[in-house]
């Protein structure tokens, strides 16, 4: 069916007619294609001028929400941006946990993928979500010693005071490994909100 589908396609392309007449097609049969195949789908597509993008929000669209989940963390984890973003679109659930219950950010954070940690917290990931081991994104960006995604999930107002299974803050790990800007940076964090929790009550 998809072969035939593509074929016509490619004949009607050849034609010259409006893509109008077979845009919408050409994407439905392609729906039916298994993802081992979107590779030479997508060289198909790119003959006839279809953006690759499309195709894939439709294979991520017919995926399970299993599966949506399981491919947005891979695909975190990968820095794939683009596919993080239509798999969002599609419906993944962006705080699914994998096994070791982490999440798509926390997986973004530990690879120091810097684009995808900002756009999940964009998309309102939960940003202090931790992992079996109570590992939350700013315990593994401090462990990393990464400045900017630090300085990034500081000005999301990430807990600075969880602690791991084992009772470690980001403040030690960053201490412990030598990373003393990012020491710096928490402890500073950690004065401004408590001066501004003391204007707080003061006010009231």
């Amino acid at each position: 069916f998809v072969t035939s589908q593509l074929q016509a396609v490619q004949h009607v392309h050849q034609q010259s007619y409006l893509q109008g007449l077979y845009r919408m097609p050409l994407l439905e049969a392609l729906s039916f294609l298994p993802e081992e195949d979107l590779t030479n789908a997508q060289h198909t597509c790119q003959r006839l001028n279809i953006i690759g993008d499309e195709l894939r929000q439709i294979l991520y669209s017919n995926l399970s929400l299993e599966e949506k989940n399981e491919k947005l963390i891979n695909c975190a984890k990968t820095n794939q941006t683009k596919a993080v973003k239509l798999l969002l679109k599609a419906g993944a659930d962006i705080n699914a946990q994998d096994q070791l219950e982490a999440t798509a950010l926390l997986w973004a954070v530990s690879k120091n993928h810097i684009n995808i940690v900002q756009l999940l917290l964009k998309h309102k990931a939960n940003i202090d979500q931790p992992n079996h081991f109570g590992y939350t994104p700013l315990i593994i960006a401090s462990i990393n010693g990464n400045i900017a995604i630090v300085r990034i999930l500081l000005n999301r107002r990430a807990n600075i005071d969880l602690q791991t299974m084992y009772g470690r803050t980001a403040f030690r790990f960053a201490t412990t490994r030598g990373h003393h800007e990012i020491a710096q940076m928490l402890l500073e964090e950690t004065e401004r909100r408590q001066i501004a929790l003391e204007d707080k009550q003061v006010q009231f």
